[in-house]
């Protein structure tokens, strides 16, 4: 298995332990499918080097299947040259890019805490 996962509250948290994504995705579709109950999950690609064409179509595949799970999916820790990829093909269009976990978290918090302050 190429990924490790980790439940945090509302969040799958999936991190990428290769330096490249395999085209096979079934394993983290089934990581989603195993944890219904969460709202988004976050899929960590910082160790990865190296995008071709079907790692391209693998996160895709991905993204795909967590919509229809009704789930969101943010990349997190894309290289420079991975960014470079994204913003030549538009897929930054397509998925919700973030820099770390950290972030995609701090800012859960953050609108927690402000749909919690509108509330009262």
């Amino acid at each position: 298995m190429n990924f490790l996962v980790e439940r945090k509250g509302n969040f799958l948290v999936i991190i990428y332990n290769s330096e490249f994504i395999a085209d096979d995705t079934s394993e983290i579709k089934r990581s989603v499918y195993d944890n219904f109950d969460v709202k988004e999950v976050i899929l960590d690609i910082s160790g990865v080097k190296l995008v071709s064409t079907p790692s391209l179509g693998a996160l895709l595949s991905i993204h795909k299947h967590c919509i229809q799970y009704d789930k969101k999916l943010t990349l997190v820790g894309l290289s420079p040259y991975i960014k470079e990829i994204f913003a030549l093909t538009k897929l930054v269009r397509v998925f919700n890019i973030k820099e770390s976990v950290e972030e995609v978290l701090n800012e859960a918090k953050n609108e927690s805490i402000d749909s919690e302050s509108k509330k009262s």
